[in-house]
């Protein structure tokens, strides 16, 4: 007996907190309206925090998760968009080179820098590309891509940051060497 009092002792001692996903899962409509963000993207750069915020009663850690977007639906036109997901049941638990449909919407910043981070769990109707063709989740996985293509059929046309500089270095060249041979021909029109 005192073997079982010390082991549930023991056990009471060091179990921490469980917060369990109780949220309804938000109808399409719904969710096309109040998200910020729905993409179709890979996962890129996972960055477990060593913060933690108060949220309600208790204080939560997150993940961020950047995604490579492939296909644009609403939102910004950045290609590379990073999403918060609260460490809970809730959390999807993205892996690198993982696909996903997200549907972000913004969150206030909870860290102390300045970029823009996107909730998205199970809650905000997100959901890993892979259970999208397994037959033993069809019954209960949503497949929203045919409705979003209808519902947005011009997608958004996302630019890459680095996109932006290769056009800059591009064009720089370009002007370098017209001037280049704008000189070269005139010094030559000279002799």
């Amino acid at each position: 007996m005192k073997i079982l009092a010390s082991i549930l002792f023991v056990l009471a001692a060091f179990t921490s907190k469980v917060i369990a996903c109780d949220c309804a899962n938000i109808p399409f409509l719904e969710a096309i309206e109040v998200m910020d963000e729905i993409f179709i993207g890979t996962v890129v750069d996972i960055q477990r925090s060593s913060e933690y915020v108060e949220e309600h009663d208790y204080t939560i850690g997150f993940t961020l998760y950047t995604f490579e977007v492939s296909k644009k639906w609403k939102g910004s036109k950045s290609n590379r968009v990073t999403t918060i997901e609260y460490d809970t049941s809730c959390s999807i638990g993205h892996e690198l080179g993982e696909e996903s449909l997200i549907y972000g919407e913004l969150n206030e910043n909870k860290s102390n820098d300045s970029n823009q981070y996107y909730w998205a769990d199970l809650c905000s109707r997100t959901i890993n590309i892979k259970y999208l063709s397994d037959p033993v989740y069809k019954d209960w996985i949503w497949d929203d891509r045919d409705s979003l293509d209808i519902k947005f059929p011009q997608p958004v046309q996302t630019v890459s940051n680095i996109n932006n500089w290769v056009f800059i270095i591009i064009l720089v060249t370009c002007v370098v060497f017209v001037g280049l041979l704008v000189h070269f021909l005139r010094k030559r029109n000279a002799l």
